[in-house]
Formats: structure tokens, sequence, C-alpha cells
């Protein structure tokens, strides 16, 4: 690791370090900070678990670097030159700073304080995955969260580019999107929700082949339980899905079905919200979504996904 000298070294405003001197490395200066500390070779060499040789060799060639003398020897005592002083005070807040960064660094690896930033759908947003990350957040108050709702293509965008620490939304069972590396945290069920003065309102639960002749309303989302997933689940109970309208996002959907436009299927945790003229009726078979943690594996990013993958495990 080579590090060029300061040119304020010596003090001297004018002062341009020799072209040699882009050929210190840490290990010379180390050299130095550990004989200028103790001021006696022979116990610097103790401390560096080396003999005094080529400590003596290691300073001499640093002096030989920058172009001027750093160390006076006096019998068994070390005296420093005023650019020896100078010196040994940079290498000692360099050094403080250096077991300081270390010392952050281990901590943001082991999670006790900095922040994570997620990317949440629309859709896990209405979950209780939130209620889950707040209690994950609990067991480690020195870290903040930060959510940023994206849709999943965004989110994948910014888990390849590092910009998230983790990504959440509904996958299929084998669906692994790219290198990223992902895994299942709660399952959810699909509900039906449909106008209040639909007929259908008045049963406890709705099977999926009465939704043959009905208008369905299709939520253009990314995640698994958009038009594709729709389809197949229509098609696997007998009939071609009959699609009345498309939107964007459930809440337009749930908007519609309040003004009578349709029925659509949704993650339970939509039944959580109050839409007038909503309501909300289980489905007779059983249909899960798959609700995924999704992060990159690269080393970066590994100590927050494996901490938070445990915590919401």
């Amino acid at each position: 690791m080579n590090m060029p000298v300061l040119p304020a070294l010596l003090g001297a405003q004018a002062f341009v370090p020799p072209v040699a001197a882009d050929k210190v490395n840490l290990l010379l200066l180390h050299a130095f900070h550990a004989v200028a500390t103790e001021r006696n070779f022979a116990r610097a060499a103790v401390q560096l678990r080396m003999s005094q040789p080529p400590l003596m060799r290691q300073v001499r060639e640093l002096e030989e670097l920058i172009g001027t003398t750093l160390i006076i020897r006096r019998h068994n005592a070390v005296l420093l030159t005023p650019a020896g002083e100078k010196l040994a005070r940079e290498l000692a807040q360099l050094f403080a700073q250096a077991r300081q960064s270390i010392a952050q660094v281990c901590e943001v690896d082991q999670l006790d304080q900095g922040e994570i930033t997620l990317g949440l759908s629309a859709s896990t947003l209405v979950s209780n995955l939130t209620g889950r990350l707040a209690s994950a957040r609990a067991s480690k108050p020195g870290l903040e969260f930060q959510y940023r709702e994206l849709t999943p293509e965004q989110q994948i965008e910014a888990l390849n580019n590092r910009k998230l620490d983790a990504g959440f939304w509904y996958l299929s069972g084998d669906e692994a999107p790219g290198k990223l590396s992902h895994r299942l945290i709660q399952r959810e069920a699909m509900m039906l929700f449909l106008p209040q003065n639909h007929a259908l309102a008045a049963l406890p639960g709705v099977s999926l082949r009465q939704l043959a002749q009905q208008d369905l309303i299709r939520c253009q989302t990314g995640e698994a339980w958009h038009s594709g997933f729709l389809n197949t689940l229509c098609l696997a109970h007998g009939f071609t899905s009959r699609i009345a309208n498309t939107v964007g996002s459930p809440l337009s959907a749930l908007a519609l079905i309040g003004q009578g436009m349709g029925v659509a299927l949704l993650p339970q945790g939509y039944s959580r919200m109050t839409f007038p003229g909503v309501v909300v009726r289980p489905l007779q078979e059983t249909v899960n979504l798959q609700l995924h943690m999704v992060w990159d594996p690269h080393p970066a990013g590994t100590a927050a996904a494996r901490w938070l993958s445990e915590a919401l495990g």
C-alpha cells in the first residue's frame, strides 16, 4: 500500500517531496512509529516481533526515500530530529484513526450500528412484514432502517448496483432474479375483493370456479400474482380469465371495485384497509403467495442480509 508523504511533513510551505517518497509504504511508517514511540530500537523490535537489524534497515530506507534524517542514535538512546518529531505526531494521529476505522468496520459487520436500506413493493407495505421488520430492528437499537417503495424491476436494478441491502416482493417458488439470492420469508393467502352488493358477497367463502363469469381486474405490479399468475390460476380451474380492467396498483383496483367495476384477487394484507363499498371473502381453495427477501450475495452486502434473513426466519 503506497502512501505519499505529506508535503507539510517538514513544516516548509514550498516543500515538494522527492519522487522516491511515493515508494513509502505502511510497513516502513509502522517501523518508524514503533521506534519513535519506544525511543529504543530493542524495545521497538520486541513490539514488532522482529530483530533489530531489519528494523534499522526499514527506518534507514524510509529516511532515504523521503530524503531527510528522522532519527539520531546516541549510544542506547534514540533522538528524533525536528522532521522525525513532526512525522511521529502525524503517524500517531494516522494510526489512531486507522484503529478507530477498523473498529467501526467491525461494528458495521456485526451490525451494531449503521443504516440498512430496504426495498419494498407496494404489496409488502400492507402485509405484516413491516411489523416483523420493526421487531427485528428493536433487537439492534443502533441500526436505522430506510424503506424505499420500489417495483421488483427497480429493486433488482438497485440491488445489482448495491444501493439496497435487501429487497422484498412476491416471487414464484422457483424464480431467482439474475444472480441474486432469495429466501422465502412468509406465505400470504390470496383473498377475493368484490363490491359489497355483489351476489358472491353473500357467501362465507368463494370458489375459484365461481369467478368464471366475473369481470376480473388485473394488477400489473411485476410480482408473482400479476396477470400471468391470474391466467394460470384460472386455467387450472377450468376457465379463461375475463379481464374487464387493467390497473397498475392494488389501490387502483380497490377504487374500481368500490365503484362496482369488477372483482380482484389480492394479497390478504389489503384486507386490513378500508375502502367504501368493498368487501373481502376468503377463497375455498388454498392459494398462497410467497413473500421473499432478495439480496446481492456479494461480500459487501452479506452481513446485513445474513442478519436480516436470520431475524425474519
